[in-house]
């Protein structure tokens, strides 16, 4: 049976997997991972796009995550996005900055909201552990 929150999970997660790869760390483990860890950064944006298209198309009240993108500049100052991603029923948050043009067309959609400070890779493996990734 198809568990739409934790398919949203997991791309979320996988996109973390292809970020840390993208900067020669190896540190989540989730079933499937193998293409995030080897492709790194080029695989990170479809996976988050996976899981803003999987929100999207969900009635709201069976999905418990929710998604916000905005435009702010990355840690050298170029303009980039940033998606943040909640899950309402753990209050749970993870973040991404992106370059990706699709995600563009996100901008400004969803619920609007702030990065929470909280490490991405702990809130991810706290993902897994509760979806069973």
């Amino acid at each position: 049976m198809f568990n739409l929150n934790k398919e949203i999970a997991r791309h979320i997660c996988l996109a973390q997997t292809a970020s840390d790869a993208g900067k020669g760390l190896n540190i989540l483990s989730l079933e499937g991972d193998k293409r995030a860890k080897l492709w790194g950064y080029s695989l990170k944006d479809k996976e988050i796009i996976k899981a803003i298209s999987l929100i999207n198309s969900s009635k709201i009240t069976e999905c418990q995550f929710r998604y916000y993108v905005v435009e702010m500049p990355d840690q050298n100052g170029n303009k980039s996005r940033v998606v943040y991603f909640y899950n309402t029923q753990e209050k749970i948050q993870i973040s991404f900055h992106t370059f990706c043009g699709e995600i563009k067309n996100h901008k400004n959609k969803g619920v609007p909201m702030q990065w929470d400070k909280r490490n991405p890779r702990e809130n991810c493996q706290k993902l897994i552990e509760i979806f069973n990734l």
